[in-house]
């Protein structure tokens, strides 16, 4: 039996200058258009102070916010009959998606723009979320360069923040996958 390893990561983000004020009264969805090649360039104002540690604590939280841990255990069944694994992952920050308009979504994203990759009426959003991935598959060896794997994955992801009215149901997203993979080594 191999021994479970557990990871932790996480992101580091350089920040520079003093962060804007916050107004909790400010609406927080923030729509981006699409502008093209012709967007102009921003330019840094000229006289733009050094950057200071004033609320270097909150810039620090939010630079650490995101996070992962994975749990992964493998079984052998002897040689030939292959190996039985299980993988479990908690990840928590940002978290990219695109649907169809939805105020659900709308009114949790962080910021929101038109989804060009799937056509009209779609709309790619971020929101922060926390999201559960686990896995249980069986690997079977054919011989000594390839095998089959077969395995069922599930992952949920759920919006820290839920939406300003009521919603009916689960306000979650939910994916099954099942996969029949062919794998060599060369």
């Amino acid at each position: 039996m191999t021994a479970a390893v557990l990871a932790l990561t996480g992101c580091e983000a350089r920040v520079y200058g003093t962060p804007p004020p916050v107004d909790p009264d400010a609406p927080r969805l923030i729509v981006v258009a699409p502008q093209g090649p012709l967007a102009p360039l921003p330019e840094a104002p000229p006289d733009e102070p050094a950057a200071s540690f004033v609320g270097l604590e909150n810039r620090t939280m939010q630079a650490t916010s995101e996070a992962a841990a994975k749990l992964n255990l493998d079984y052998s069944l002897g040689g030939p009959l292959g190996s039985l694994y299980v993988t479990g992952e908690y990840r928590k920050g940002d978290f990219v998606s695109s649907g169809r308009f939805a105020l659900e979504s709308i009114d949790v994203a962080e910021v929101l723009t038109p989804d060009d990759a799937f056509g009209p009426g779609y709309f790619a959003y971020r929101t922060d979320a926390k999201a559960w991935l686990g896995t249980f598959g069986y690997n079977r060896p054919l011989g000594p360069r390839d095998a089959l794997d077969f395995s069922y994955r599930r992952v949920q992801v759920t919006p820290t923040s839920r939406p300003t009215f009521e919603v009916n149901g689960p306000f979650r997203y939910i994916d099954n996958q099942y996969s029949i993979i062919y794998l060599m080594r060369f």
